[in-house]
């Protein structure tokens, strides 16, 4: 009978530098590795990451860097059925006063439950596999205190037109 095990690999493949940071990680922790002191995310995976992010100063009024992300999640299960996926490409600007922009252009999760998932009371989602593809747009502005109360004004209104 083999014997159940977790080991973790981990590098800075291609390093850190002012404009560019790689990193990449391999796991794999056997069904029925039970550890006995720490906390482990998640038993029965074989899991790669990786992640790249592409940080460019180029001379924008105003802006401070770029950033250009990209990174990939794989992780099946010892058997090799996939469990858990996701990958995503992300923009961001940041400025000089603080204030950024934080895009990500795709994000696409693959999630499988085995068995359904209980939500509330008689409330469950089905076992499956479920693609999900969120694209969020976040921005945060801090020299322009009226545009923010604006657009939060505008939000609260919002919310309560929807909310009648």
């Amino acid at each position: 009978m083999p014997v159940p095990f977790a080991r973790t690999f981990s590098t800075e493949s291609g390093g850190f530098t002012w404009w560019l940071e790689v990193f990449a990680q391999h796991r794999k922790v056997d069904p029925n590795f039970n550890p006995e002191v720490g906390f482990l995310g998640r038993t029965d995976c074989i899991c790669d990451y990786v992640d790249v992010n592409f940080k460019p100063r180029p001379k924008i009024r105003g802006g401070r860097d770029l950033n250009f992300e990209s990174f990939l999640f794989h992780a099946p299960d010892a058997y090799h059925v996939l469990q858990t996926q996701e990958w995503q490409g992300t923009f961001r600007i940041d400025f000089h006063d603080g204030a950024y922009s934080d895009d990500d252009l795709v994000d696409i999760f693959i999630q499988r439950l085995a068995t359904p998932f209980n939500i509330y009371k008689n409330v469950f989602i089905p076992a499956g596999e479920y693609h999900l593809g969120p694209t969020p747009v976040h921005l945060r502005i801090l020299s322009e205190q009226s545009v923010h109360d604006e657009l939060l004004r505008a939000v609260r209104q919002l919310l309560q037109r929807s909310s009648k």
